[in-house]
């Protein structure tokens, strides 16, 4: 479990704020963070990753103090995986030698990567050979090669084109229930956030104003279906939320 119970002060666009984040994320389970721009959600990112402190509070993963006023518990022994919109892959090295440059890359399951992400024919390409796509699926796949409890993903997608964001969240899925991280996304797109979740945060003004799950939004008819199609995934459902139309697949 990871418990978040902390304050850091932070200046926005209408001033100066408090990010008062007070929240638990099981081991497995699929959250995101959804609300506009500036109101912290990268940052609550960048603390569970180890890459800036806290003013006030805690912050634990498996009873273990991953941050406090006074002690940031090192990023590289976090066991977690970060993909930023910006894939930051090494210019120098191949799509293998990207994935396996990972700290503590397991081989096997670098492999066992390549072959889920579809990465086999261009294992040998340059980075400058590839596709957004491409890329953004190498980057994520290297996230993952080191084994992490824990995936973050900052608005990895903003940049790809609807078919080929399509295709990437279906993968995460896949290898959130090969794996069995946790999966923490931050994004302004409704779909991605319907798609990846089973729980969402909305955050206002650096606050939580409400968590609800999936189940909840759907019951309380807060969505509303427009049609369905059952396949070999699942449930495949386009509905109305928020005034914008989107497309979910649910297991079954």
């Amino acid at each position: 479990m990871i418990k978040l119970d902390f304050c850091k002060n932070l200046c926005g666009a209408e001033g100066e704020f408090c990010l008062d984040i007070s929240t638990k994320i099981e081991q497995g389970e699929r959250v995101s963070i959804f609300g506009k721009s500036g109101a912290g959600k990268s940052t609550i990112l960048k603390v569970l990753a180890g890459l800036e402190g806290i003013d006030q509070g805690v912050i634990e993963c498996e009873g273990r103090v991953w941050n406090n006023q006074k002690y940031i518990f090192p990023p590289q022994q976090r066991q977690i995986g970060l993909v930023f919109q910006n894939h930051a892959l090494f210019p120098n090295l191949n799509v293998y030698e990207n994935i396996s440059y990972a700290k503590n890359a397991n081989p096997t399951r670098v492999r066992k990567l390549i072959e889920i992400m579809e990465l086999g024919a261009i294992a040998h390409h340059r980075p400058s050979k590839l596709s957004g796509g491409q890329a953004q699926r190498v980057a994520l796949a290297r996230a993952l090669a080191s084994e992490p409890k824990i995936l973050l993903l900052d608005e990895p997608f903003s940049a790809l084109d609807m078919q080929i964001r399509s295709k990437l969240l279906e993968e995460i899925l896949l290898l959130h229930q090969e794996f069995s991280f946790a999966l923490i996304l931050v994004s302004h797109s409704i779909e991605e956030v319907m798609r990846l979740s089973q729980r969402i945060l909305f955050l206002e003004n650096g606050v939580i104003q409400k968590e609800q799950n999936i189940n909840e939004i759907l019951h309380k008819e807060e969505a509303r279906v427009l049609e369905y199609q059952q396949n070999t995934q699942g449930l495949k459902v386009k509905m109305l939320w928020k005034d914008q139309i989107i497309y979910c697949q649910f297991p079954i």
